[in-house]
């Protein structure tokens, strides 16, 4: 059970981080191209639905039983 939990968490931490890259590399990459004025809002915007899902995603994963409570 320890070492589900913990492969558990090195798989998130490995999501959480190849997120953070690509965040990382699409800006970079956006740096060379003038932005249109309602195009950064709208990234603004879908980062923050998709970061708010995200959470709402994970606390209910939380929240939820586990497959293996029921022995």
């Amino acid at each position: 059970m320890r070492m589900l939990l913990g492969l558990i968490g090195l798989l998130l931490a490995l999501l959480v981080v190849a997120w953070l890259v690509r965040s990382q590399l699409n800006a970079q990459m956006g740096v060379g191209s003038p932005p249109s004025s309602g195009q950064q809002g709208d990234r603004s915007q879908s980062a923050s639905a998709a970061l708010k899902q995200f959470k709402q995603s994970l606390d209910k994963a939380l929240k939820a039983r586990p497959a293996s409570a029921a022995e």
